[in-house]
């Protein structure tokens, strides 16, 4: 055993995210963290990490030591640079470390023993995160691997893409010697040659492993375990994804029954009490209410088993086209980009026709957001020429998100979206796409990511566009959620041009590649 979790529970506020969860890990394990958007994934691993208070306990063996990659908000906003990402990082750890010890110096605390167990186990986990030093040549050689540029590595974060702050993050964290690795989306915005090397860097490596990623090939390669968050506790499947989705479907059967069982045997008692308790009320009869009571008390008291078809349940997405489109829908003539004397695109031809599904492929940093933003319009190229065809209507899919109005509430953003529907009806709308009524007065800037990418395929879903933009839609969602919304881009009538690293979305959207890397070397 390298860690233990006893007896924890997190919420917030009245949100519980989770309740009385045991589980344990051990060196062999090779575990991917699961659940829906907004189950407490990444406050999970957090808590684990030291990084978030909790109920319970959270043990760690002694002289383990944890390596975690977070998903870090703001992460070009709060460092300039990597170098000072890497200091910073180092140091908020210290400066934590310094904070529990200062509290253990108290002799109060230990006539508090709930007190003194919480703080010495975020003091123990702490220790295992401390590293003496991170080794540059080693991140180097990490990045080298995942084709990260020399000319990139003193860049400021803010100009690099989403791919290649991954990439950083990812090296800081695997090159520390570690016993246990986190990592919270690892795979994501990464193209796919990084993907493989990561997968085949984690395959080899012998050591724990935690990991919240929605890429189904890399969990199929990777884990040997899967642990899902549902009904506020962890359902444990041995095995790889597709092994856990065999034993789900096996879990659900079952708890189905029991559930009918259940339901039917509470219906049982409390119709024999209603019966009972209508004839004492006629018979006056006390004995008889109290025979009633005892039914109605048996029922309640029988176990509350969750409706399967509640966990089964997801949200519905339907792509319909307003008008139809030509037959040819775009086409882009020797299109060349660059930024700051950096060549992006270099004389890019791409002509894309009525029905087709094409996919963008290259490594991080060669293009493919351009590319996509040129095509809709959102920035102009240096040279070259884009051509629409006849009544091309293009929705676009932004996977930085940043084309939704942070400031606004949730509720303004159904009811600019959905205009003269009444009040209830907004609620309605909201609630299928997994926003509860206490979340409506929320700012969009205080949401998740999914949250955020929901909110952005509802409203892509309701401008009934012909051509669908999407860079990395995935990105943020579950997976369940991926799944419907995989199908719902099968069902769709029109033109679909997009970028993602996920290789079963590929797979199962995707009828043409475009390989953007070839390209450009033109």
């Amino acid at each position: 055993m390298i860690l233990r979790v006893k007896n924890f529970s997190k919420s917030f506020g009245s949100k519980v995210l989770f309740k009385d969860v045991n589980l344990l890990f051990h060196k062999e394990d090779k575990i991917a963290l699961i659940g829906k958007n907004g189950t407490g994934k990444s406050t999970f691993i957090k808590c684990i990490s030291g990084d978030e208070f909790y109920e319970g306990l959270v043990e760690i063996t002694k002289g383990i030591k944890i390596s975690v990659m977070e998903q870090e908000k703001d992460f070009d906003a709060q460092y300039d640079t990597f170098e000072n990402y890497l200091k910073n990082k180092k140091q908020i750890i210290l400066d934590k470390i310094k904070k529990c010890e200062e509290t253990l110096s108290n002799s109060a605390l230990y006539e508090d023993s709930v007190s003194f167990e919480k703080v010495i186990g975020e003091y123990e986990l702490l220790l295992a995160r401390k590293t003496e030093g991170v080794e540059e040549t080693k991140i180097r050689k990490i990045l080298e691997e995942l084709n990260f540029v020399e000319e990139d590595y003193s860049k400021p974060i803010s100009t690099l893409s989403g791919g290649q702050k991954i990439k950083l993050r990812l090296a800081e964290c695997l090159s520390k010697d570690a016993d246990f690795y986190i990592l919270d989306e690892p795979t994501n915005h990464l193209d796919l040659r990084s993907v493989a090397w990561l997968e085949n860097f984690l395959h080899k490596l012998d050591r724990a492993l935690l990991i919240v990623s929605h890429d189904r090939y890399f969990l199929n390669r990777i884990v040997n375990k899967v642990v899902e968050i549902e009904d506020l506790h962890f359902e444990i499947y041995h095995g790889n994804y597709e092994e856990y989705k065999v034993q789900r479907e096996e879990h659900l059967l079952v708890l189905e029954e029991k559930f009918r069982s259940v339901e039917k045997e509470r219906k049982r008692l409390l119709d024999s009490s209603q019966e009972k308790r209508e004839w004492a009320q006629f018979k006056c009869n006390h004995t008889l209410k109290m025979f009633a009571d005892e039914l109605e008390r048996r029922a309640n008291a029988l176990p509350k088993i969750t409706n399967p078809n509640e966990i089964k349940k997801t949200f519905k997405f339907n792509f319909t086209e307003g008008k139809t489109s030509g037959k040819m829908i775009l086409s882009a003539k020797d299109l060349w980009k660059s930024f700051d004397n950096h060549k992006v695109l270099n004389g890019v031809n791409l002509v894309v026709h009525k029905g087709e599904r094409v996919v963008i492929e290259g490594p991080n940093g060669s293009g493919k957001t351009t590319l996509l933003k040129i095509l809709c319009g959102l920035i102009k190229p240096d040279s070259g020429d884009v051509q629409n065809g006849i009544n091309v209507d293009i929705g676009y899919f932004d996977q930085e998100l940043r084309d939704l109005d942070q400031n606004q509430r949730v509720q303004d953003f159904f009811l600019n979206n959905f205009p003269g529907h009444k009040d209830s009806a907004l609620i309605s709308y909201a609630v299928r796409f997994g926003f509860p009524v206490d979340k409506l007065r929320d700012k969009i800037k205080s949401l998740s990511g999914g949250e955020k990418a929901r909110l952005n395929l509802v409203r892509l879903m309701l401008k009934n566009c012909n051509v669908l933009v999407l860079d990395e839609p995935t990105n943020n969602l579950d997976l369940g959620l991926i799944e419907t919304f995989e199908k719902a881009l099968r069902d769709y009538p029109g033109t679909i041009i997009f970028v993602s690293h996920d290789r079963y979305f590929v797979e199962r959207v995707a009828d043409r590649k475009f390989d953007l890397n070839s390209e450009n070397s033109n």
